[in-house]
């Protein structure tokens, strides 16, 4: 996986050691550097206390990461505070100097959190969420779009170009976009937990996984905070995108996501199923990329099933044979929960995915078909209409996989 370093910065500050018992600090200098793929890695340099060289050997020698926490306060080079939770021991050496005193030096990697801060936040500010893997190229006429009072806007990352190439090339994780906002009287959390919504939709609707790995906070005085938050790694998928979206459909695909987006994560886990979704469009074989959309039908079935017995609507998965309930089959319960969601779909659809679900889910193996990229596209296209029917989409969906490709209007 290629990365590239989106900054580093020399520091002077405290670790500071906490566990149920004690809290223990130590003097520390060092470097802090922030990867563009959601690592960053602490260096340090100090000579140990006592209690501090028996806090980190049992740091170490410890496997329960919920028995202590090591963090990081202090300020950079250039006058930022810097603020960094969660540290884990990622290596260690030591140089010994004159007589027995001896250098530690440490290095920290997968911090929960890593924020610089330079003055105090002031007058109108702006928060601006750094995107990696977006392809913003696409997206033409207005990149805006709105939740309740706040207005976000997708700009271009600085050498956006440049990244966009070595995104082709290394198939890596880089920052190619921003999202911006006005914070105004809103807490931050609360714009954090919009911003993700709007990841997870546009990590949809692009067919690959987006993160934030910096947020910037910038006010009318150029005071800033960049808060760094890590991430999982993610893979980069050119085409197959549920929408080659203009400003227009990108509107119509989030604004009315917001509103329904809580109903369908608790009652479908639809997170969890866009994450299996997103690995199927890695670079596997045809016969892999069925046998995981296969999965994730399965898991579909499986959220209806549960949402309906915990409603108390058991009768529509179930039926009871010699005094206990037995589930209906799998084409049986996905046709129920089309019929209540109003989903239009083809019954041959459905023939599709039982030809690869039943030997993936009985037998625990895949089947090979002649035709293996069409049960895959079928199961797909089936896929992303669901979502976009769920999230309230109406527009035009384009069925890209047939020789000729059809256009349908979702209303």
């Amino acid at each position: 996986m290629y990365s590239e370093r989106i900054l580093k910065r020399g520091f002077k500050g405290h670790l500071i050691f906490t566990n149920k018992s004690s809290v223990v600090k130590q003097y520390v200098t060092g470097t802090c550097t922030l990867f563009s793929d959601g690592r960053s890695q602490i260096s340090a340099s100090f000579v140990p206390s006592i209690r501090f060289r028996k806090a980190l050997g049992f740091a170490m020698s410890t496997l329960n990461l919920k028995d202590f926490d090591i963090g990081l306060v202090g300020r950079t080079t250039k006058g930022e505070e810097i603020l960094a939770t969660q540290l884990l021991i990622d290596g260690m050496s030591r140089k010994n100097r004159i007589g027995k005193t001896v250098r530690f030096k440490p290095t920290f990697s997968n911090c929960k959190t890593v924020s610089l801060k330079k003055g105090s936040l002031q007058g109108n500010v702006e928060v601006r969420y750094i995107l990696n893997n977006f392809d913003i190229g696409k997206i033409r006429n207005d990149r805006s779009f709105s939740h309740g009072k706040l207005k976000f806007d997708v700009v271009p990352y600085q050498s956006y170009r440049d990244t966009l190439q070595k995104l082709k090339k290394f198939r890596g994780v880089f920052p190619t976009a921003m999202l911006l906002c006005d914070k105004g009287k809103l807490s931050e959390k609360y714009l954090d937990t919009i911003a993700q919504k709007a990841f997870d939709f546009f990590s949809f609707a692009k067919a690959t996984h987006i993160s934030c790995v910096l947020t910037e906070i910038v006010d009318d005085s150029n005071n800033y905070e960049l808060k760094f938050t890590g991430t999982y790694a993610m893979s980069y998928n050119y085409g197959n995108d549920v929408l080659d979206f203009d400003g227009h459909k990108m509107k119509d695909l989030l604004e009315p996501g917001f509103k329904k987006y809580g109903r369908i994560k608790k009652k479908y886990n639809v997170l969890h199923l866009l994450q299996i979704y997103l690995d199927a469009q890695s670079p596997f074989f045809a016969d892999n990329k069925a046998a995981l959309m296969s999965i994730l039908f399965e898991a579909l079935k499986n959220n209806y099933k549960k949402n309906c017995i915990r409603k108390g609507q058991r009768t529509k998965v179930q039926f009871k044979k010699k005094g206990k309930w037995r589930d209906m089959s799998f084409r049986e319960i996905l046709i129920q929960l089309f019929k209540d969601e109003k989903f239009k779909f083809y019954k041959k659809e459905l023939t599709f995915i039982e030809r690869v679900r039943n030997p993936t889910i009985h037998e625990g193996k895949f089947k090979s078909f002649k035709r293996d990229y069409p049960i895959f596209y079928s199961q797909v296209h089936l896929f992303q209409r669901f979502v976009l029917h769920l999230i309230g989409y109406k527009g035009s969906y384009e069925k890209w996989s047939l020789s000729g490709p059809q256009m349908i209007i979702m209303k």
